[in-house]
């Protein structure tokens, strides 16, 4: 993601955002998720399209690379 733009990484890490705040969301109603990695599917691409003001193709990129920056570690 070195080579990408201010706006991707900015985009990217707001979806990071979303996906964690539905992992959130979900896990404090069954507490045993609290261990699991957040699902980047707990975020429809439709929501990300609307937030993000993009195609469904640029939703799916920047979705999947938000799950690959949580998955270094990235918390929000």
């Amino acid at each position: 993601m070195s080579t990408t733009s201010a706006v991707t990484r900015r985009a990217v890490r707001k979806v990071a955002r979303m996906i964690l705040t539905a992992h959130a969301a979900h896990a404090a109603l069954l507490a045993d998720q609290l261990t699991q990695t957040p699902d980047m599917y707990a975020v429809p691409l439709k929501g990300i399209e609307d937030a993000l003001g993009v195609s469904h193709i640029v939703a799916r990129q920047r979705r999947q690379a938000a799950a690959d920056l949580i998955a270094t570690g990235y918390t929000g």
